[in-house]
């Protein structure tokens, strides 16, 4: 109809007899779309801001998840974020992760931690630092032990 016209011409979503996009459009413009098109297969899920999407990429077998303000996730059970096969990352301006009860950080190879200006560890009810194999090495221009009491220049 004139008032709810199709999302895209029929002749942009046909080509050679076959349909490569499918497209279903919400009166106010949010978009599903299934692109069948060869080399380009991919599901696209968008909002009518065109700034909140998520595109399933079946030629990468990638998942894009894009939102211009917040993403949440939340769940009742175990949330679950895994790559068995490469790297994963978290980036941002500032990183917190908070547990109501244990937080446990584990490396079966090295672990490091750095930071570019202080770095503070500390323990209200007690800090060990066990090291069962090699020697503790700690540096500095100064190394204080126990608020004075040993000092070490």
């Amino acid at each position: 109809s004139e008032k709810n016209p199709p999302p895209m011409p029929s002749n942009e979503c046909i080509a050679d007899g076959n349909v490569n996009q499918r497209i279903i459009k919400s009166r106010t413009g949010h978009v599903i779309i299934l692109n069948d098109e060869q080399g380009k297969e991919q599901i696209i899920i968008r909002d009518k801001t065109e700034k909140n999407d998520i595109v399933i990429d079946s030629k990468d077998n990638a998942i894009t998840i894009k939102a211009d303000k917040d993403i949440t996730i939340e769940g009742g059970g175990k949330i679950i974020v895994s790559s068995s096969m490469d790297d994963l990352t978290l980036e941002g301006k500032n990183l917190t992760i908070k547990a109501q009860q244990n937080l446990n950080l584990e490396a079966t190879g090295s672990c490091n931690i750095k930071s570019v200006q202080s770095c503070t560890v500390e323990g209200i009810a007690g800090l060990t630092l066990t090291n069962k194999v090699a020697e503790i090495a700690m540096s500095g221009p100064t190394v204080n032990v126990n608020k004075g009491a040993l000092e070490v220049t």
